[in-house]
């Protein structure tokens, strides 16, 4: 089983999506979808308790899916220009 997670910092889950399913578009990855789009396995797993950090900048999101493919990179990192580490 091959999976793909992101690590990104972004404005959002909406936009963090988007890079990771453009991303493997741009390199030919299949996910684990059935022909009326259901996903095999998408997930998104919150790792910052909001009551611990309430600023939502700076809160952290695992994305997570299921791949078809068996040649995937191990490590993806998308970082914009401007962007805090």
């Amino acid at each position: 089983m091959k999976y793909v997670l992101l690590f990104v910092e972004t404005d959002g889950l909406l936009s963090a999506n988007a890079i990771l399913q453009q991303w493997a578009q741009e390199r030919g990855i299949r996910w684990q979808v059935t022909d009326d789009s259901r996903w095999g396995a998408r997930v998104e797993r919150y790792l910052t308790d909001p009551s611990r950090q309430p600023d939502p900048s700076r809160w952290e999101t695992e994305l997570a899916y299921l791949a078809v493919d068996r040649r995937i990179p191990r490590l993806f990192s998308h970082q914009p220009v401007g962007a805090r580490r």
